[in-house]
């Protein structure tokens, strides 16, 4: 019984670190995901407006 409650301890010592690691790994991939984007209407300002994209898919 004692086994059990200690295992349970260390679960969720565990879960009390796991969780703002994950939310500290999505915050991060979310600013990543951003400034990439930003970049990228900057390099290139048709990709914001695809409908205004010229024809060169050969659709």
């Amino acid at each position: 019984m004692s086994l059990a409650i200690g295992e349970k301890k260390a679960m969720t010592k565990k879960m009390k670190i796991l969780i703002p690691v994950i939310a500290v790994l999505l915050l991060l991939i979310l600013a990543i995901n951003i400034y990439f984007s930003l970049l990228a209407e900057k390099e290139h300002p048709w990709r914001v407006l695809p409908e205004k994209q010229p024809e060169t898919q050969g659709k």
